[in-house]
């Protein structure tokens, strides 16, 4: 029974082991997927809403792609914690709650894109506009998103990068 157990244990940490390196590969992946599809790639204001309301198409694949990436790049910093001990252990015990409170907010707010181009497609530019003048200025709950998703999405890996290398896990 010992040898079974530790057979099974073995090939899970192999398999934790090969997700933790196929996470921020799968994220650049999703990554360059998003970038691709975006139909409105460096525009912004009024074009890019326009865009985004006639080829809703390449923008679900924009936004699933973005999705992903932000959620195996952020999670990411939540494999790394079980990884350290000692030096280091406060340090990826911080990104992973960074990394999580970023999985759990960032990848969702792109969901607006397809209310987005929905209610242009229903309302026009003119009614996407004064829905997110509504949102912005009397709900507070999208900017508490953003307050935790990009500050997370910007720490929590290289956080947990540091937590690795104090503990010795790896070495620059």
């Amino acid at each position: 029974a010992t040898r079974t157990a530790a057979t099974r244990g073995s090939r899970a940490l192999a398999v934790r082991r090969a997700l933790l390196v196929a996470s921020p590969v799968l994220a650049g992946l999703f990554l360059v997927l998003g970038a691709l599809a975006d139909p409105a790639s460096g525009l912004s204001g009024d074009k890019m809403t326009r865009i985004y309301i006639d080829n809703p198409d390449p923008l679900q694949w924009k936004s699933t792609g973005y999705h992903w990436a932000y959620a195996f790049w952020i999670g990411t910093a939540l494999m790394v914690a079980p990884l350290v001990r000692g030096r280091g252990a406060w340090l990826a015990t911080v990104a992973a709650v960074i990394g999580f409170a970023g999985m759990v907010t960032l990848p969702g707010m792109l969901m607006s894109d397809w209310y987005q181009a929905g209610i242009g497609h229903a309302y026009g530019l003119q009614g996407v506009k004064q829905v997110e003048d509504h949102m912005i200025s009397t709900m507070w709950g999208i900017k508490g998103f953003m307050v935790v998703g990009i500050p997370a999405l910007a720490l929590a890996l290289p956080l947990a990068a540091a937590g690795l290398w104090r503990a010795g896990v790896v070495r620059w």
